[in-house]
Formats: structure tokens, sequence, C-alpha cells
């Protein structure tokens, strides 16, 4: 039929088969390597977080870095690009940090957790607009969150927006009395709007909560100045000369300003 007999199909059909099952292989050959090189990513992403845990930073850049080179699908690269960041944050390359969580919130848009990072890292850089942008989306996403107001009050002050800081640093000392950055940032928001009274008794609260913090004595030295109890001021004053010299001669310029 056609010119083609009985063998000639015989011959086309095996060659037929034949090329069915050189293309079965290797899909299932790719399929074992995918597997293979997953393997070999989720490897890497354990070996990070056990340098990351170790506090061994520049080995976790290595070993994220490897998990995001063999990564398959998103999850892994996620959690790659997440750990990435994290341990180059951690060593202060904000460029890499920045880099690694914009992957990471592309990746997972909704994932409050990058979302915070990478508007810290934002901020970290000064880039305050955007930052505020992102550390708001974070706080919005996850209200248990309380870093994200904590942060996003930080940058608020940066951009003396002073209203705002204290009500973002107010809210999240409500959801958690005993965070200090959160009662810090609102100790100084009241400071800048001359509110020196309540600011003298958040920054004592700060000290309650961490007797050594340098900027707290400051603040709270500063805000007594200006509520008028200069021999109050003196105490952090003393504290200061022990411990930040240079802050020391800054607030005593304040209480003794003629001198």
């Amino acid at each position: 039929m056609g010119g083609m007999d009985r063998k000639d199909g015989l011959i086309v059909g095996r060659a037929a088969v034949l090329a069915l099952v050189v293309m079965l292989v290797a899909v299932a050959t790719e399929g074992a390597s995918r597997d293979e090189q997953a393997k070999r990513a989720f490897r890497q992403l354990q070996l990070g977080y056990v340098a990351l845990d170790a506090e061994d930073y520049s080995a976790a850049v290595e070993h994220y870095s490897a998990a995001r080179e063999l990564a398959v699908g998103d999850e892994q690269r996620f959690n790659a690009s997440f750990g990435l960041g994290t341990a180059a944050m951690e060593m202060n390359d904000l460029e890499a940090a920045r880099e690694a969580f914009e992957e990471a919130h592309a990746l997972r848009p909704g994932e409050a957790g990058a979302t915070l990072l990478l508007g810290t890292t934002c901020r970290r850089q000064g880039e305050l607009d955007t930052a505020v942008k992102y550390l708001a989306e974070a706080a919005a996403r996850d209200p248990e969150l309380t870093q994200a107001l904590v942060e996003l009050g930080i940058a608020y002050g940066a951009q003396e927006r002073h209203d705002d800081a204290e009500r973002v640093c107010r809210e999240a000392s409500e959801r958690e009395p005993d965070n200090v950055e959160a009662r810090l940032g609102l100790a100084v928001a009241l400071y800048h709007l001359d509110r020196y009274d309540e600011a003298v008794v958040e920054f004592r609260i700060v000290l309650e909560l961490d007797p050594d913090s340098v900027r707290a004595h400051f603040g709270l030295g500063l805000a007594l100045v200006f509520a008028g109890d200069r021999r109050a001021a003196m105490d952090e004053l003393a504290f200061l000369n022990q411990n930040a010299p240079e802050l020391a001669d800054e607030l005593f310029g304040y209480i003794y300003p003629e001198g």
C-alpha cells in the first residue's frame, strides 16, 4: 500500500518505538538529574542554615549562593535568596543583601519577613522613602510582626516624621512592653515633639530594660535638661563620662550652655 510492504511497516514501526524509548529515557534521565540537583541544593541550604546559626556568615554566604545556583523551583530559590540576604546583612554587605531580598520579595510578594528585611536594608542604605514603603507593607501584611513597626518608626524618625514615629513605636510598645527598640523609638519621638516630661518617662523605662544603653542615658539627659531638671541630668552625665565621653561632652554643652 503506497509502495510500502509489511516489512517496511515493521521497520518504520520499530524506528518509532525506538525513538519513543529514547525520548522516555531522556525524560527520565532529566528527571533524575533534577532530583539530584534539588538534593544538592537542599544540602547547601542545610549547610547555610548551620553556618548562619553558628554566626559564620562568610560560610553562610558561600552555601546559600551555591544553593541559589542549584535551586530547582521557586521554593528552593526563595529560601536560598532569603538566607543569602540574611547572611550578607550580618556582614554589612548591604548591596548584596538588598539584591537577595529583592529576589526573595519578587518570588513571594506576600511574605512579610522578606519584605521587612528588604525594607530594613533600604533604611540602612539611607533610601528612606523606599524603606517606608516596604516596612509599611510588611506591617500591614503581618499585624503580629512588631519589628516591622519598630523599623518603620526608625525610618519615620530619620525622615523627621516624628508624629508618625510616635504612632507606630507606641503601637509596637503596647504590643511588646519589653521591646527596648520600640520604647527607645517612642522616647526619641516624644523628645523631638518637645514632649520632654513624657520622653523622660519613656527613657527611664528603656533604662529599666537595658541599664547600659548609652543612647537612652544620653536621651534622658537631654530630656531632663529641656524639662528643667539639670541636676538629674548630671547623673546621666556621670554615666556618659565613664562610657561615652563624646556624648558626655555634648550633654555637658546642653547642661552648661554658657560654658
